[in-house]
């Protein structure tokens, strides 16, 4: 069976970094848990890793050990659960799930790909040009590394 990982890329792109969500084991142990934290803070030997490529590779744990004596790796010491908290590399890839919905709509700039010789004849100011850099924006959060 394929897995599947939801990732709300809309909360990259607009720079909202405070989607962390209180939750608890079966222990009563809380703990913080945040995709945007997980990436921000990743390992510094994920750095050259891209949100895409992180959710589909790599999966958070509550234990050092990971499953089957995979080896953990410890989040940046800024993570909101940098103590319990540990990064371990999937067995099976995930299939990052993008909501459409996270994207602009391409009507709004013509419903065509964004190509320098479409857009030549627009003014810096035109609203089409907005929603272009929103959707090239929200492409590369998926695609490009990057640091805060």
């Amino acid at each position: 069976m394929d897995e599947f990982q939801y990732v709300s890329i809309k909360t990259f792109a607009q720079g909202n970094f405070n989607d962390l969500v209180l939750t608890s084991n079966n222990k009563g142990s809380v703990f913080v848990k945040s995709q945007v934290a997980n990436y921000i803070f990743r390992p510094q030997e994920l750095h050259d890793v891209c949100v895409y490529d992180f959710f589909s590779n790599y999966k958070t744990s509550r234990s050092k050990k990971g499953n089957n004596g995979t080896v953990t790796m410890e989040f940046h010491e800024d993570h909101p659960s940098y103590d319990n908290l540990y990064l371990v590399e999937r067995e099976k890839l995930a299939v990052p799930c993008v909501n459409y919905l996270d994207f602009p709509d391409t009507k709004k700039f013509g419903g065509t790909c964004i190509n320098a010789a479409d857009i030549s004849h627009l003014g810096t100011n035109a609203p089409e040009l907005f929603y272009m850099e929103q959707y090239a924006t929200v492409a590369c959060v998926l695609f490009c590394p990057f640091l805060i």
